[in-house]
């Protein structure tokens, strides 16, 4: 999937990679492609320009879509570039952490589950343009495809210019097959030494089920705002490093809410003599805030500071076209959208406390840590 969608612009139709570029180039579009771990099953595409270029802008998009070239000279370059990574990632602590936790709560072929190092090589080492022509046939189609467009162009002249490029595009797969169940094996642990990386990395939590679709999205975003969101004002910060020392840095987070839940976690940096410490601490905080809940003025805080960036962030074209397209993938309606700060502002520390206790729970947690764990 990721390899398909990284040659997806670099060469399309009748034009080559350097064809591609030079028609962004020459017309002033800007065109990314955007896949990551936090939306596994998603890739979006995302090109800004003038409206006068609405025309141009989606017959690349069409042709990037229903007619990437996979050229194997290209395949080649990129897949040396993906080897580079992956040497890089045996001794960067952050992605071994995150690798190591994902494979002690989500199995093999979920989403979620990252492969070993030496596996993905030797995956890599094997594909060939035949295999992504393949998926791409198989998964890329008009019946999971979203669009959301921003900006001074009507929407019959979109619909028009989209129907005339992509209405005989075949559906492709519509939903996304059953993935395997998530492990229910709390306490899991995995320590990867890795030379001259004083500093670890430490990642502990568990698998989570909340999406943005839920009606207790909101309250639970905003318990975990109190609890870990930010190093310098959260429990956790406030706990295991301003009082403690124990850390430069902890947050926890909900990770994936679109599609594919992932899971709940907490991400840390600490010494190797601090590592005991810290772990104790911070179970212990999270049990005290599950006990005790967010207090008011807490809550009061982090109300106030999502409802405000979120209108701040509608000022732009492309933050707008971010949210309706989550709104659609979501399945939520646009209402939400103009609802979304009051629904922030009226989210009572009760709902907020009860969603916390559904969606945290500290007896599930797992552990990774990977840096010089000798002191």
């Amino acid at each position: 999937p990721s390899m398909v969608a990284s040659m997806l612009d670099r060469g399309a139709g009748e034009l080559s990679r350097i064809g591609f570029a030079g028609e962004l180039e020459n017309h002033g579009i800007s065109f990314d492609i955007i896949h990551s771990s936090s939306s596994p099953s998603l890739v979006f595409l995302v090109a800004q320009g003038l409206a006068e270029e609405a025309g141009r802008m989606f017959r690349l998009l069409a042709l990037v879509l229903k007619q990437p070239r996979f050229d194997p000279e290209e395949l080649s370059k990129l897949k040396e570039h993906i080897r580079g990574i992956l040497k890089w990632e045996r001794s960067e602590p952050a992605r071994r952490a995150s690798a190591a936790f994902s494979r002690l709560i989500y199995p093999e072929g979920h989403p979620h589950h990252r492969r070993k190092i030496e596996k993905r090589r030797v995956d890599l080492d094997a594909l060939c343009p035949e295999h992504l022509r393949v998926f791409h046939g198989d998964v890329y189609g008009s019946g999971s495809l979203r669009i959301a467009v921003v900006g001074d162009i009507e929407e019959k002249s979109v619909v028009e210019i989209l129907s005339s490029h992509l209405e005989d595009w075949k559906l492709g797969r519509v939903q996304n097959p059953d993935w395997p169940p998530v492990r229910e094996t709390p306490g899991n642990e995995r320590r990867i030494e890795i030379p001259d990386r004083p500093n670890l990395e430490v990642i502990m939590g568990h698998a989570s089920s909340l999406l943005r679709s839920d009606e207790d999205y909101i309250p639970a975003q905003l318990a975990n705002a109190c609890l870990g969101q930010s190093t310098l004002t959260s429990r956790l910060g406030l706990a295991v490093r301003d009082q403690a020392g124990l850390t430069y840095g902890i947050n926890s987070s909900f990770q994936a809410l679109i599609e594919v839940p992932g899971p709940w976690q907490i991400n840390m940096g600490v010494s190797a003599g601090n590592l005991e410490a810290a772990l104790k601490l911070s179970r212990e905080t999270i049990e005290s805030f599950l006990r005790d809940g967010p207090t008011e003025a807490e809550l009061d805080d982090e109300r106030h500071s999502w409802a405000g960036s979120f209108k701040v962030g509608m000022a732009t074209n492309s933050a707008v076209a971010r949210l309706i397209l989550r709104q659609l993938i979501a399945n939520r309606p646009m209402e939400d959208l103009d609802e979304m700060p009051e629904r922030i502002l009226s989210c009572s520390r009760e709902e907020c406390f009860e969603a916390m206790r559904r969606h945290l729970h500290p007896e599930k947690i797992s552990i990774a840590v990977a840096g010089s764990l000798k002191n």
